[in-house]
């Protein structure tokens, strides 16, 4: 639907007005039309000028080339107006002359006005740039095509400028008309694209009532003429009350959008400064124009002070973590020079004190592409990066000595691959008995002297050595371009200093050992050698091999071998774990006189089989498992598994050998509670078998083991009593039921005096003590008959049981 004409009320009134003024003129004389034409004329200059004008001042307002356009139009018809008068004007004197050249100034003599020639060309451009309708291009290209043709053929034909016809004095006026009736009709029907077409088609209307008065004008001041100067006048009143209206309501408009822009900016300030990231904007020139509140904090500097500032005065950073994200944002030609990211910089706030802020930076653009300035946000990320290199130091050091770690050292290590054959030294520090001094003064005094040896140590590397903590009472030194005589004789120099440090703790003074492994490496021709396992190696060795020395790694060294040998034995055993390669077998303890009948009691032993299924024996793989921590594994194993093998009813006895490791972990006493409540097997059936060289270890935790057990019912069993130094010694303190003599005395006791002397001795302590002896490795009946004659209450061995495979 079409627009109605918002101004129709004022259109009528000036028509009425137009039909009065005619009404008026038709009955007045000569001298009042030539008088009333002159007036006419000069209010339409001066009408013609304030359109022009408030045409022009508009252009600086809105910046509209249409308007441009239309202001030339005016300030040409005033100019052609002005030229109008001056030459129906009577001059005299001086000034005669200008009368002498009226013909060329007057515009009546013209085939078509300048006024209306100079606004329908530029008009026609203007349409032409800016007016999407195809229609209008083509009509206004035609008619001014057409106008251009009669004012060429007027050229030619200049006879028929003044010639009547049918009475008009001027018929090339007649084109003009039907360009103003159709510039009319076709604005009018496009009036709802813009506001001012309107106003233009009832302009239209009424410069062709104009034109067509002038076609019965055959003076410039009769009736017809000053009918056409009045149709002119209210044709410009016309526009202009358009224009005027127009003008009204862009100012509305022009408000409304100020007032929602305002509304806008304060609601973006607010959002700005509710945020705790800073934001600062800069124009191309990198000149500070705004700073929100936590930039305000942050830099020091107010949005007033540091306004036309340079960026780098505001946001000062020195010493940065990376490079500032503005660097390089603005180039000369105001082209953007990188993409948004995130940097960590030092900024120096304007006070002096530093800051540590992640920044980033982005060009701001405006409509037509350009970069018109920069915005920088940033964060205070101080207490992040105090905790992040907190957390980073906490995760390369050790939190007890300050040393770095293992995952540290390690790191270091890999570095030093990287030389230029340079040969390095690494030695792997193990102290000697430290769990002892743990167990008897306590975890803190054992923390100090960890804390003593650091120190030691710490004071005697090289500023380019590296020295580490790698666990518990564990350390290593990497020396850096060192040779193996010279990081033996290190070595040497360490174990003496350890072993004369006096670590003093609550009045009491306390020292220790060090067993040191060594390994020598060049860099590039040993990369593929593990070092820190090579120096580990070294180091179990030097324990082995009585403490408080230093073993040399070397590829073909004996003992080298057989830890390697010890180390394969680590995977295999838990690839068996992982493949259920392990198998349970029994062998029978029977009474040694055989006249006694009780219910069968069996120890239950384990194997391996290897990728093949051929059976390998404990001694195999039992070194290696207790050596390296593997023994809690086996030992859950075979309760695990043992107890799922016992038969509902049985009157059998069980049993299980149990590790050191295990006696002494926390966890594994409830495992065995849950492991009888899950099978539910009886208690009383059980019977564990502990070594002594476990009860020497901590004999605390064993007493506490064996009598937590017991009181669920189950018995124990003192397995290879005899072999240790100390075993008549402890043994009171010890609640077990059972005594096993170690089988290296019961298998040689015939030919042996010694060892029959000390059977003999063992089974009578065991007796008075109330205990019940059994002697192991009993090959045959005549062991077992001496056995029978000292009264020993049981056997196990070959020549009584040979062990098979436990019923599954």
């Amino acid at each position: 639907m079409l627009a109605q004409p918002k101004n129709l009320l004022t259109y009528f009134l000036f028509f009425i007005g137009y039909l009065v003024i005619t009404f008026a003129v038709f009955n007045s004389s000569a001298q009042t039309l030539k008088n009333l034409q002159l007036g006419l004329q000069a209010s339409n200059v001066i009408l013609s000028l304030l359109i022009a004008l408030f045409l022009w001042d508009n252009i600086h307002a809105t910046q509209q080339r249409g308007r441009h356009y239309l202001s030339v139009c005016f300030w040409l018809a005033a100019f052609a107006g002005l030229l109008d008068a001056v030459t129906n004007i009577g001059w005299s004197g001086h000034l005669a002359w200008v009368e002498t050249y009226t013909p060329i100034f007057r515009l009546s003599s013209w085939p078509l006005p300048a006024s209306i020639l100079s606004i329908g060309l530029l008009w026609s451009l203007w349409v032409i740039r800016h007016q999407s309708s195809l229609k209008l291009r083509i009509f206004i290209l035609g008619m001014s095509a057409v106008a251009l043709a009669m004012f060429l053929v007027v050229l030619h034909y200049p006879t028929y400028v003044n010639t009547g016809i049918l009475g008009m004095q001027q018929p090339v006026q007649i084109p003009l008309i039907l360009l103003w009736v159709l510039v009319c009709v076709v604005y009018w029907r496009e009036r709802h694209l813009y506001s001012l077409f309107e106003g233009f088609a009832v302009m239209a209307g009424f410069m062709c009532v104009a034109t067509i008065a002038m076609l019965y004008s055959s003076q410039p001041h009769d009736q017809f003429a000053v009918i056409a100067y009045i149709g002119k006048l209210l044709a410009y009143g016309t526009l202009n009350v358009t224009l005027m209206s127009k003008a009204v309501e862009d100012a509305q408009a022009r408000a409304e959008a100020e007032f929602t822009l305002t509304t806008t900016k304060r609601r973006l300030q607010v959002t700005l400064d509710s945020i705790g990231d800073g934001v600062i904007t800069t124009d191309i020139r990198d000149a500070v124009t705004y700073l929100n509140s936590a930039a305000e904090k942050m830099t020091g500097w107010t949005v007033f002070e540091a306004d036309g500032r340079p960026l780098n005065e505001v946001f000062h950073v020195v010493g940065q973590l990376s490079e500032p994200s503005h660097k390089g944002t603005m180039s000369a030609d105001g082209a953007s020079t990188n993409k948004l990211n995130r940097n960590s910089v030092i900024l120096v706030r304007r006070d002096g004190t530093e800051l540590t802020v992640e920044d980033s930076s982005a060009p701001m653009y405006v409509d037509d592409g350009s970069i018109d300035g920069m915005v920088l946000t940033f964060r205070d990320v101080s207490v992040i990066h105090k905790v992040t290199a907190q957390l980073t130091y906490q995760s390369q050091h050790d939190d007890l000595t300050g040393l770095i770690n293992r995952h540290e050292l390690e790191e270091q290590l890999q570095a030093s691959f990287k030389g230029i054959g340079q040969a390095h030294t690494l030695l792997h520090l193990n102290l000697d008995q430290f769990k002892i001094i743990n167990d008897t003064y306590g975890n803190i005094a054992g923390d100090e002297l960890l804390r003593q040896v650091a120190g030691k140590l710490a004071a005697t590397v090289r500023a380019d050595d590296v020295l580490a903590r790698l666990s518990g009472d564990e350390f290593a030194v990497l020396l850096i371009n060192c040779s193996m005589d010279r990081g033996k004789r290190v070595a040497e120099k360490f174990c003496l200093l350890i072993d004369q440090l006096k670590c003093e703790w609550q009045g009491k003074v306390f020292h220790t050992t060090v067993s040191i492994g060594l390994v020598n490496f060049i860099d590039a021709k040993n990369f593929n050698l593990d070092v820190m396992l090579a120096a580990d190696t070294a180091c179990h060795i030097a324990k082995d091999s009585g403490r408080n020395r230093v073993h040399v790694y070397r590829e073909d060294d004996q003992e080298v071998l057989l830890r390697h040998g010890e180390l394969a034995w680590v995977e295999r055993i838990h690839t068996a774990l992982r493949e259920n390669r392990l198998r349970l077998y029994r062998q029978e303890i029977v009474p040694v006189d055989s006249a006694i009948k009780e219910h069968k009691h069996y120890e239950l032993l384990i194997r391996m089989l290897d990728m093949q299924g051929q059976i390998i024996a404990p001694g195999g793989f039992i070194a290696a498992a207790e050596r390296y921590d593997l023994m809690p594994l086996i030992d859950r194993w075979v309760v695990s598994t043992a107890f799922s093998a016992y038969k509902k009813g049985s009157q059998e006895a069980w049993s299980i050998n149990l590790s050191g490791e295990s006696i002494n972990d926390d966890k594994f006493l409830e495992f065995i509670r849950t492991q009888f409540t899950k099978f539910g097997v009886p208690t009383q059936a059980i019977c564990f078998e502990i070594t002594e060289t476990a009860v020497i270890t901590n004999l605390s935790k064993a007493s506490y083991f064996i009598r937590e057990l017991r009181a669920l019912g189950c018995s124990f069993s003192l397995d290879d009593f005899g072999s240790g130094m100390s075993s008549f010694g402890y043994l009171k303190y010890l609640p077990v039921d059972y005594l096993k003599i170690d089988g290296g005395f019961v298998k040689d006791m015939e030919t042996d005096a010694i060892d029959y002397a000390m059977v003999e001795a063992i089974n009578k302590i065991g007796q008075v003590m109330g205990l019940k002896t059994i002697a192991e490795f009993v090959e045959n009946d005549h062991i077992r008959q001496r056995l029978k004659e000292l009264g020993v209450n049981y056997a196990q061995g070959f020549g009584v049981h040979k062990p098979e495979p436990l019923p599954l």
